[in-house]
């Protein structure tokens, strides 16, 4: 009966077959393991595949601990799954997808139980350390964000906040995150591009106030050349572009220097500083004429009229502080007097009652000028010429000349003529007096014309009245 009873469990051990993880395997080893378990110590002893009922046994706990472990590793990659958002990035989603790999990795140790195996997939999975890195990587997305929406820089308000928001957001990062925004450079790259927009913004606006301190300079009778400085100026300062290796600071220097405001105040000082030019004739002062050194030329004061002079200002320069300009006087050519007297030559004595006509050579007198003739100082006429006709004592000639003005622009030399007033010479002149009544003009030409004639009959005359003389004294 014993051994009946132990073939039976023999048989329930032997039925178990293959072990599998199902219910009608795990069904045999509990019915041969309680039918083992059923029987006396007697009974047992005769059971010769207990070990084939401790191996199913083992077997099936282990099919039971892997499968556990797998619905663990399922749990875990669940519990990671769950962790993913919409809109996550791909950082984000690899953080996840990582985890996931690293549970599925994760093979059952045999030499490990369960609670150890499962302990081995936690710390694979590190789902507390995934919580934590994907709150990081999404804030550093975040930024990454704000950063790349910053977009095209420009000197509007609008893409300077989102700079200020992007730099904000990052500076409150902390370093692990800070570590995990992949875009930094385009933030400072574009805070470098907005300073550079703003920098050479405000460059130009410190040439626009350069420019407006140039004009204001401007005044309204400035001379060509002052006005020429003042837009040399702004021409310089409009040159000058920004230089992006240098500052700004740097950059306002060099348009200060082009401009060289200060050296332009100077320029225009002088240029508008009014000196006087102060004309003077024979050490009297005539007019003060203002002028600047930009003044090409000035109107001078008429030359004061000299008599017997041609006044003229000499050339000048208008040169800074002033300069004194003093009247050239020059002596006028004086007049000849030529005549038609029967003598000539030095010390010569007209006859009695010799009419004489008197000319003034062609002197080149001003536009308009007369003529006036005085004989013994009193005028006689005006003209080229003037006729004394039977004059019977000495007397003078001259001849001046006058401008329009009546001003004296020259004179002869005062020319005294001799008269022969001896009797003879008087009784000379009484018979030409006597022969010209007689004979008419018409003859008297001719008779005027015959020299000779009148030279012998005169000698002829002399002689007579000598020798009458001679005799009343004896």
């Amino acid at each position: 009966t014993d051994q009946r009873t132990a073939d039976e469990v023999e048989k329930k051990i032997n039925d178990i077959g293959n072990v599998a993880l199902t219910d009608e395997s795990k069904q045999k080893i509990d019915d041969a393991r309680a039918a083992y378990d059923n029987l006396t110590d007697k009974q047992k002893a005769l059971v010769d595949n207990k070990d084939t009922l401790e191996t199913a046994e083992e077997a099936y706990q282990l099919l039971e601990d892997k499968d556990s472990f797998e619905q663990y590793k399922d749990e875990l990659k669940q519990a990671a799954e769950d962790k993913r958002k919409d809109g996550d990035s791909n950082e984000s989603k690899k953080l996840i997808d990582d985890v996931v790999a690293a549970i599925d990795a994760m093979e059952y140790d045999e030499s490990k139980t369960l609670d150890e195996n499962k302990a081995a997939v936690d710390d694979s999975a590190k789902l507390d350390n995934l919580a934590a890195d994907l709150t990081d990587q999404r804030t550093a997305d975040e930024v990454e964000k704000k950063i790349n929406d910053i977009g095209n820089v420009a000197l509007t308000d609008e893409s300077k906040q989102k700079i200020d928001d992007a730099r904000a957001a990052y500076d409150n990062l902390t370093d692990k995150q800070k570590a995990l925004v992949d875009n930094k450079d385009t933030l400072e790259t574009a805070e470098e591009a907005y300073q550079l927009l703003e920098d050479k913004d405000s460059f130009e606006q410190y040439k626009d106030e350069l420019k407006q301190a140039a004009e204001d300079k401007r005044k309204d009778d400035d001379s060509n050349e002052s006005k020429k400085l003042i837009d040399d100026a702004i021409d310089a300062i409009d040159a000058m572009d920004y230089d992006e290796s240098k500052s700004l600071d740097e950059n306002k220097a060099a348009v200060d220097t082009a401009a060289d405001l200060d050296e332009l105040t100077e320029q225009l000082k002088e240029h508008r500083a009014v000196y006087e030019a102060v004309f003077y004739a024979d050490g009297a002062e005539i007019a003060r004429v203002p002028y600047t050194i930009d003044t090409k030329a000035i109107t001078a004061p008429a030359v004061p009229v000299k008599p017997l002079y041609t006044g003229a200002w000499p050339n000048y320069v208008l040169v800074a502080g002033g300069v004194r300009i003093d009247a050239v006087y020059t002596p006028n050519a004086a007049l000849v007097i030529a005549d038609n007297a029967q003598e000539q030559g030095e010390g010569r004595v007209l006859a009695y009652r010799e009419t004489v006509t008197f000319t003034t050579g062609a002197a080149a007198l001003p536009q308009g000028a007369t003529l006036r003739w005085y004989v013994n100082g009193e005028e006689t006429g005006t003209g080229m010429n003037t006729t004394v006709q039977n004059p019977v004592e000495d007397y003078t000639v001259q001849v001046k000349a006058f401008t329009e003005d009546g001003v004296l622009y020259a004179e002869s030399e005062l020319l005294t003529v001799r008269v022969d007033l001896t009797l003879w010479a008087k009784i000379v002149g009484f018979f030409k007096a006597l022969i010209r009544s007689l004979l008419g003009p018409v003859r008297m030409i001719l008779f005027e014309t015959i020299p000779a004639l009148l030279s012998v009959f005169s000698s002829f005359l002399l002689s007579l009245f000598r020798s009458f003389g001679n005799m009343i004294k004896q």
